[in-house]
């Protein structure tokens, strides 16, 4: 993923991009996730064709490029 859209993910306060996963970690528990902040990742990953998956907690599991 570019280093472009790693920064922009990382400048939301309740999730960041983890580098070994290659996944964006909700930092706080399912209960408590900011879902605006998910709902913004998940529309700038659609808008440069990242394929991703949902898991449990919020957690965005990065697949590749579409």
């Amino acid at each position: 993923m570019a280093q472009h859209l790693i920064n922009t993910i990382n400048s939301f306060q309740n999730y960041k991009y983890d580098q070994h996963t290659k996944s964006v970690r909700n930092l706080k528990n399912s209960t408590n996730a900011d879902i605006e902040e998910f709902l913004e990742i998940s529309y700038i990953l659609d808008s440069n064709y990242i394929k991703y998956k949902m898991t449990s907690n919020f957690d965005i599991r990065i697949i590749g490029k579409r």
